[in-house]
């Protein structure tokens, strides 16, 4: 199942295998562990991979407490028993090369999604999309064809509901007021996703905002950093 069936179950299962590690395999296997179910995380690489290192340190700590997690791995083969009942995942573990097997009722395939702009028929319209299939925009949120926009997912900037929202927002007020009022009458500027904030709801929960500017100085730039270890 993928997470639209798991948000639509109507038994819980006993065991759940999990495979990825983004934010959408940590928060559903979070839940169904503090439902009660019996869970794994199998994943590639680290979990919440694109974040700060010592946040997924901390988070790697903290959640494995309650959800089992095996990373750095290569899944070998995914097989289905129908008599039984029962999944069984053959994996390999990247840095040591041993070969186990996990068996559950359920699994939970988590390992990215990508638009599905090609059942638009964009063609029709002349929109061009990237190699990964999102619509182009610029800082206006304008495509390539005059007077066409895209926000939201299809853009692919930020996959968050409240930035999808800024971006409606902007639009809406860049189309009904090309020009600032409160900018002495100049074009509306282009739009801020200064300090996006995102967030990670599992046990412990995670969250940040960081703008994209600043995380691309802080690839390349020393910088200072205080550490307060919380508890709860």
């Amino acid at each position: 199942m993928t997470s639209r069936e798991a948000l639509r179950l109507t038994r819980k299962p006993k065991k759940l295998i999990t495979l990825g590690g983004g934010f959408i395999a940590v928060e559903l296997t979070s839940y169904f562990a503090a439902m009660g179910v019996e869970t794994l995380n199998i994943s590639r690489s680290e979990l919440l991979r694109p974040e700060d290192g010592d946040i997924k340190a901390a988070f790697h700590r903290g959640y494995t407490k309650h959800c089992p997690a095996v990373c750095g791995t290569c899944i070998n083969s995914v097989a289905y028993d129908e008599a039984a009942g029962e999944f069984t995942v053959t994996y390999r573990v990247t840095a040591t090369g041993e070969e186990h097997k996990a068996t559950a009722d359920a699994l939970l395939v988590a390992t990215g999604v990508k638009p599905a702009t090609d059942k638009l028929n964009l063609e029709a319209t002349g929109v061009t999309t990237n190699r990964a299939g999102y619509v182009v925009t610029d800082q206006h949120m304008a495509t390539n064809v005059e007077g066409m926009y895209a926000i939201g997912d299809v853009a692919g900037h930020w996959l968050l509901r409240h930035s999808a929202n800024r971006e409606g927002e902007y639009l809406m007020e860049k189309i009904l007021h090309p020009r600032s009022p409160g900018a002495r009458g100049l074009p509306v500027p282009p739009i801020d996703y200064h300090a996006m904030p995102h967030a990670v709801f599992t046990h412990p929960p995670r969250c940040r905002t960081l703008s994209a500017a600043v995380r691309t100085r802080a690839r390349h730039t020393a910088w200072p950093c205080a550490r307060a270890p919380t508890s709860s």
